[in-house]
Formats: C-alpha cells, structure tokens, sequence
C-alpha cells in the first residue's frame, strides 16, 4: 500500500468523529438482537423475504416513527374527506385504521419487495476523472406455503435493472429440530450475508447476491448453534459437464451478545480448483453490565477469508492464495438511525508484496418510518499504483422502499 500511515489515521479520524444507527437483511441487526438470520426471514441462512416475524419488526423496532393511516391523511391532506357520520371515525382526522403489512396475500401466499434508487459519485486524483449516475435495483419476492410452512416455495426476482432474472428459486421443505432442506437456485452458504456486495469479503471472493448455484442445502439449528451444508454444480448455472461438484458449509455458535462461525467451500472445475476457509464473529457491548444501557446499541462485527486457486488456464497451473478481512462498527445513536464504519482489507496474492488494498468507508442509514430508509455513504479506496481504482473514493445516496 503506497499511503498506510494516511489509510490508518484517515480510518481513526472517520472513528472518532463519527458516531451514530438500523437496515434490513443486515448482519448487525441479528449481533445487536441476539438473533438468528432465520428468526426474520424465510430463507433460513438470511436475505431476500422477511418472514412475519421480521416484517413486524421492519414496521415496529426499526422505525424512527411508526405513521399511522391518520397522520399519512394529515400529511396528504385528507383529514376532512371523509364523511362525518362514518362509525370509525371519531374526529374530522378521518378514521383509524391500521398501516401494517402482513405480507400475506392469502393464507398460503406471501409476497414482499426492495426497491433501491440510488446516485453515486465517483471521485478519482485527476479532476477530470470524475463520474456521477443514477441506477435502481429492485426485488420481489414470493412464497408459497402448504402444511401450515412445513412445504413452500420460495422466489427471490431480480426486476430492475434489465431483465427479469431469478437470485433464487428453491422448494423448501421443514423437518423436527429446525432442521430444513432446500433445492433449487440457490445462494450458498459462505460468511456474513450482508447487503453490501461491494465489500471485498463478497466481492472478491464471490460470495454475493449477484452470484448463485443450482444445488441442494440442508440445515439445522439445535439450540444456540447453526449449521448449514450445500452440494451445488459449481459452474453457476443449471448445467454443469462436470462430475465434481461444489460443496460449501458453514456453523455458527449464537449466544445473545456474541457469535462465532467459520466457513468453506471447495469447487474443482476443468479451468480451476478453489478451496477456502474462513470465520466469522460478531460482538455486542451491551455485555459489559455497568455499561449495557449506553453500548447495548453498539455492535461489531468481523469476517477474515483465505481462498486459494488453482489456475489451470495458464501454463504450470500456478496457484494464487488472497487473504480477505472485513470490519464493521454499528451504533444506534437515536431509534432508525444507524451510523456505519467499515474497514476493508484484500491481498489478491499472498505471494506478491505491494498489491494489498484498503477501503474505508462511513455513512448513516436513517429509518424515516415504515416501508422507507434512507441511506448516505461515503467510501475512500487506498489501491494499488497499477489499479484503475487507484485512491478511489464514493459518494453514495439511496432511497429505500422495502415492505
């Protein structure tokens, strides 16, 4: 790295000046409430569709206000339409009545949504390298539940940007202890599933919403621990002329103020063979009794990854090792929001020297009320001189619209 001393004072600084905290399908809030990524949403190792458990708490704890239908008619301008003599309305404010989304269409079917609007700023050493742009993301999402969830299938499509396309579809079947099996397109189970897939923990190790298999999982969950096991075909699509297959687990012991987990993944393939190891933790203050009210709110969290790659496309098959860390401090300063600070760590080649790159990154995330957060980021990229991203920095705004 050509400027460490600056990358590590720049990283102290964003610490101590800033000080903040909440989103969703985020890891921190699991840390923050001692639970498990299954206790919020469907699919059981995280992400995608909240379960109903999760969209009551996305309309209830995570909200800096909770609207009501009579303070959205004030604010819109309704409180005098409707008519005077209606039985549930017991002032000219118009009637009470509930802005909560189960999710549940009907008995058996859910449906819920993201939808993120963004515009990023790119700042780069020469001015006139310089890049601004909206984009938007959006998911939907579906289930289908029979046997009171013991059956159900699960879809998570991809709507915008460009085509249709699906991050998962899978059958999920329930079974006794908490176990659970699933086949289909599926994420596999690797590390922390964090929202932000820019982080080289996901990034560079392939591990992200943007990448998925087809394959099987099983799961259980006894108690305080979470193991999870997925044979995949390895190619990332539904075909695969390939007799070895990807196979990927992941264990997690959950206590209510800290975890520990560890992962791997090996994948032999005719143009490569990946095999990686990895742990992961998470810690929240609120464990310090004659401090839990002031730190309960506080939550690090931790990823370190080593992947090494077999190259065969390249004469003598030379292998690559890349060394992968990530950490994160989140604070709920005031309900809804939550300030970040992040720290990106990765070596591309453990046998090089000089090609390790940084990213430190800070921002807010603001609950405004149900069914909207706002997001503001800023990121700052130590690279490598060779690095088309060299001292890169972001600026990031995002609406957010989730229910």
């Amino acid at each position: 790295m050509r400027h460490p001393t600056r990358v590590a004072l720049g990283f102290v600084v964003v610490v101590a000046c800033s000080a903040p905290a909440s989103v969703l399908a985020e890891p921190y809030l699991a840390i923050r409430y001692g639970y498990k990524c299954s206790q919020c949403h469907i699919n059981p190792t995280g992400g995608g569709q909240r379960n109903l458990f999760g969209t009551i708490f996305s309309q209830t704890e995570m909200p800096n206000r909770v609207l009501s239908s009579r303070a959205v008619n004030r604010f819109l301008g309704l409180a005098n339409t409707w008519r005077e003599d209606s039985e549930e309305s017991s002032s000219d404010n118009g009637p009470v009545e509930s802005t909560f989304y189960s999710g549940y269409l009907t008995r058996f079917l859910s449906v819920g949504g993201d939808v993120r609007f963004r515009h990023q700023t790119v700042f780069r050493n020469s001015n006139d390298t310089q890049s601004n742009a909206f984009n938007t993301t959006a998911n939907l999402y579906g289930t289908v539940e029979l046997l009171d969830g013991a059956v159900s299938v699960y879809a998570d499509e991809r709507v915008a940007p460009g085509n249709v396309s699906s991050r998962e579809f899978f059958g999920l079947l329930r079974g006794p202890w908490n176990s659970y099996f699933k086949a289909g397109r599926i994420m596999l189970p690797f590390g922390l599933r964090m929202q932000d897939d820019s982080a080289f923990i996901r990034e560079l190790s392939g591990f992200n919403f943007g990448v998925q298999d087809v394959g099987l999982e099983v799961g259980l969950e006894p108690g305080p621990l979470s193991l999870s096991a997925a044979v995949s075909n390895g190619s990332q699509s539904t075909s695969d002329d390939n007799n070895d297959k990807q196979v990927t687990a992941m264990a997690s012991f959950i206590q209510r103020f800290w975890r520990i987990g560890a992962q791997t993944t090996w994948n032999n393939t005719p143009t490569a063979k990946r095999a990686a190891v990895g742990g992961f933790g998470g810690l929240n203050l609120g464990f310090i009794p004659w401090a839990q009210q002031y730190f309960e709110k506080a939550s690090l969290l931790g990823e370190i990854d080593y992947l090494r790659d077999e190259l065969r496309t390249l004469p003598g098959d030379p292998e690559v090792g890349q060394l992968l860390l990530y950490g994160a401090l989140n604070y709920e300063l005031l309900r809804g929001v939550n300030l970040r600070v992040a720290y990106d760590f990765a070596d591309p080649d453990t046998s090089t020297s000089e090609d390790s790159f940084v990213r430190v990154s800070t921002g807010v995330e603001y609950t405004v009320t149900q069914f909207l957060q706002l997001r503001s980021f800023y990121r700052f990229r130590d690279d490598t001189e060779t690095s088309l991203r060299d001292d890169e920095s972001v600026l990031e705004f995002e609406v957010h619209l989730f229910f």
